[in-house]
C-alpha cells in the first residue's frame, strides 16, 4: 500500500525528470559532436521531439494531480472554501469529459500507426502514439481523482454545517 501511495504521488514526476534529463544529455551530445567533431547525429532531434511530446501530456496529468491546472484563480480566490471546491469539481468534470472524448481517437491512431516507422529512430510510431493514449488515460484518472477529492470537500462542508446547526 505504501508503494502505491508513493507511485500515485510521483508517477508523472519520474517520467518528467527522466525525460528532461535524457533531452539534456542527448542535446548536449549533439552539440559536442557538432562543435568538436563536425559530426551531426541524425536521431537526436526526433528522439527529443518524442520525449517532449510525452512531457507535454504527462505534464497535464501532473498539473491536474497537483491542482495547478489553468483556471480562473482571480475569481476563485474570492470564493469561500465551498465555492472553491464546487468550482474545482466543475473544472475537473470539464477536463474529464474533454480528455475522455480524446481517449478513443488517440487509441485508434495508436492502432493505425503499428506499421509506420519513425523517420530515423528504430521503433514504430505506435510507441509514441500509445504513450500519448496512456497519457490521456492518466489525465482522465487524475481528473477523476480530483473530482472525488472535491466532492468529498463539498460533502464534508455540508455535513459540518449541518452539525453546527444541530448544536
Amino acid at each position: 500500500m505504501k508503494a502505491l501511495k508513493w507511485l500515485d504521488k510521483y508517477f508523472e514526476i519520474i517520467y518528467l525528470v527522466l525525460a528532461l534529463a535524457a533531452i539534456v544529455v542527448i542535446m548536449t551530445t549533439q552539440i559536442i559532436c557538432r562543435k568538436f567533431f563536425d559530426v551531426s547525429l541524425a536521431w537526436t532531434e526526433e528522439c527529443c521531439r518524442h520525449l517532449f511530446i510525452g512531457m507535454g501530456i504527462w505534464g497535464i496529468a501532473l498539473t491536474i494531480r497537483e491542482n495547478s491546472a489553468i483556471k480562473f484563480d482571480l475569481i476563485v480566490d474570492f470564493l469561500p472554501s465551498k465555492g472553491k471546491a464546487i468550482f474545482g469539481l466543475v473544472a475537473n468534470l470539464i477536463m474529464l469529459s474533454f480528455f475522455s472524448c480524446l481517449l478513443v481517437p488517440s487509441y485508434n491512431v495508436y492502432l493505425s500507426m503499428k506499421a509506420t516507422s519513425a523517420t530515423v529512430m528504430p521503433y514504430n510510431m505506435d510507441l509514441v502514439y500509445g504513450f500519448l493514449a496512456l497519457g490521456f488515460f492518466m489525465v482522465i484518472v487524475r481528473s477523476f481523482q480530483m473530482c472525488v477529492i472535491n466532492s468529498k470537500k463539498i460533502l464534508s462542508k455540508r455535513n459540518g454545517e449541518q452539525e453546527v446547526e444541530k448544536q
